[in-house]
């Protein structure tokens, strides 16, 4: 820096709308100076999001409780999703008919529903046949 620079004081009027400013300028300085406030508040917004959703992380489900599943004898485990506390679990039995979707509560290891399935035979389709293909 040189040392006319350092001897300058500071002047708020760079910053600040001044009298002497012409409007377009005040008006700039005025909207830079209102998306700076909003930045700072939108900050502050997430971030107190962060904190209270963090704050809130559901601690309900204990690390060294063990859940067993029952599962029939031959049956065997096709997929599993999980959703919140709720773990489905697709079972395919020894009989392809066989098909069941278990859903469990984690937090209690209870049972909450038992959703079979059963397949159906669909019914044939009397589609016409397309102009200009020949018949047999």
């Amino acid at each position: 820096m040189a040392a006319d620079e350092e001897d300058m004081p500071f002047r708020w009027s760079l910053f600040l709308p001044a009298r002497n400013d012409s409007p377009s300028l005040r008006g700039l300085k005025y909207a830079v100076i209102g998306m700076g406030v909003i930045l700072i508040l939108g900050f502050i917004v997430i971030l107190g999001r962060i904190v209270y959703l963090t704050s809130r992380m559901d601690a309900s489900i204990q690390v060294d409780k063990a859940l067993t599943l029952t599962v029939p004898t031959g049956a065997e485990v096709v997929t599993m999703a999980l959703d919140g506390n709720r773990l489905a679990v697709h079972l395919s039995g020894p009989d392809r008919g066989e098909r069941v979707i278990k859903i469990i509560d984690l937090r209690t290891g209870n049972t909450v529903s038992n959703i079979h399935l059963e397949a159906i035979a669909a019914p044939p389709a009397n589609l016409p046949e397309p102009a200009g293909s020949p018949t047999q």
